[in-house]
């Protein structure tokens, strides 16, 4: 009798032992879950830290629909998985587990919120139509948050027209949602990109009003200094970027700091734009914003023909630590200037020819390219050469210059003196407007 006893205290014990594991995965795997959802939900942005929490909640999560597969809790695992999965971009393994939710526990308290991811993973993927017809199916609460969703796709993939209409639309169906605010914010980014200033400094206005969390109005303020800056009004998007209450010398200062002197050199306050590029990259030694800032003083010191030092600047901004497409842009710079620095030296007609495109490919100056070709032209316009500077002349100002009657005149000199070389077919190729002009 004792021993009967015991064995079924020992069972019972086993299966204690067995639900406290299972109550313990399933908790660890909620709790690495809603750790990173409370970061996410700050910027919607996924750091280091957080994928490491969403793939520990994945983990946890698979072992306890495998080891537990009758368990009350499969459900609330499958969709933990969905959503973490999708906040890691894995998308296909994402819609595999918001269809099972509505495969297999259509009645389950996610059902509904499943419906709702799936129509983001949908969006993520690209998949508009699918998407929309499932926003369709959705009840309001789960809509008025999918109309969200759907404009922020419009918005990042550049259909801004969408974006607005899907905007205004919301605006007036849900003047009280929850989501009232981040619509206001899409619309306000779709109309400046569509030039409808009034109307995204409008929304702004209201966005910016409204009871926001610190990143929220960190993110409205920074819009606002761009509208205003796009609007030319230099001096309130000063003041909107100065607003902006930021940890001094972090990267999100010295990225305002980068905006507050691009608005210097819109207004001509060439000096101070040069001392904020300057001690952003002396105060921030390395980075994408010390990358940025030394590349823009470069750029200013070479249009006030100081090119040694900006060649100098160039070269040290391609070599500085991190990651930032001004590195490379830099780099290019760089070199040019370089090649440029010793080409001023020689004065042979090749390398004067070389010197120009030089300006005109790599530095981006039309107007000094087309300085040295004319000048080249002038000097010897019947010469071996000339038909190929006479269609870089007219090439320039039809292409770069947006000059036609300079470019057509080039062309009649061309077609005139030139009419069997390959430049002159090539002008009748690739400029025919050019020739219909000439002959009118």
């Amino acid at each position: 009798m004792k021993l009967r006893l015991y064995g079924t205290a020992a069972a019972f014990f086993a299966l204690f032992l067995a639900g406290c594991a299972y109550l313990n995965t399933f908790y660890n795997a909620k709790t690495y879950f809603y750790e990173a959802e409370r970061e996410y939900r700050k910027n919607e942005q996924v750091t280091g830290p957080m994928r490491i929490q969403y793939n520990k909640a994945i983990e946890k999560c698979a072992k306890v629909i495998e080891l537990y597969p009758r368990s009350r809790y499969v459900d609330d695992a499958i969709f933990i998985m969905g959503v973490s999965y999708l906040r890691l971009g894995e998308l296909e393994k994402a819609r595999r587990k918001f269809e099972e939710i509505l495969r297999y526990y259509p009645e389950s308290k996610y059902a509904k919120r499943a419906k709702l991811e799936l129509a983001r993973v949908f969006l993520e993927s690209g998949e508009l139509v699918r998407a929309k017809d499932l926003m369709k199916e959705l009840d309001k609460k789960e809509k008025e948050e999918g109309e969200y969703y759907l404009a922020q796709s419009f918005v990042e993939r550049g259909n801004y027209e969408g974006a607005l209409d899907l905007v205004k639309d919301f605006l007036k169906l849900y003047s009280k949602s929850p989501f009232k605010k981040r619509m206001l914010y899409l619309g306000a980014k779709a109309a400046m990109k569509l030039e409808e200033y009034e109307l995204a400094r409008n929304y702004l206005d209201e966005y910016l009003s409204m009871s926001l969390k610190p990143m929220e109005k960190k993110e409205g303020q920074e819009l606002l200094g761009d509208l205003l800056l796009e609007m030319k009004l230099y001096d309130e998007a000063l003041d909107a970027y100065s607003s902006i209450d930021l940890p001094p010398e972090s990267p999100e200062a010295m990225k305002i700091e980068l905006k507050k002197a691009r608005v210097y050199e819109k207004k001509g306050e060439i000096d101070k734009a040069k001392g904020v590029y300057k001690s952003i990259f002396e105060d921030t030694k390395s980075g994408v914003q010390g990358i940025e800032a030394k590349y823009r003083l470069a750029v200013l010191l070479e249009s006030e023909d100081s090119l040694e030092e900006a060649q100098k600047l160039f070269d040290e901004a391609s070599k500085m630590y991190g990651q930032s497409e001004f590195k490379e842009k830099a780099s290019l710079r760089a070199q040019a200037l370089q090649s440029l620095l010793g080409m001023e030296e020689e004065a042979s007609v090749q390398n004067r020819i070389q010197l120009a495109e030089l300006y005109l490919f790599e530095l981006n100056k039309p107007e000094e390219a087309l300085k040295i070709f004319e000048e080249l032209y002038e000097e010897d316009p019947s010469g071996r050469l000339a038909p190929k500077i006479l269609y870089s002349i007219l090439y320039i100002r039809l292409s770069k210059l947006g000059d036609f009657e300079g470019a057509k005149n080039a062309f009649k000199d061309l077609e005139e003196k030139f009419p069997d070389s390959i430049y002159y077919q090539e002008a009748l190729k690739n400029f025919p407007e050019l020739s219909e002009g000439s002959g009118e």
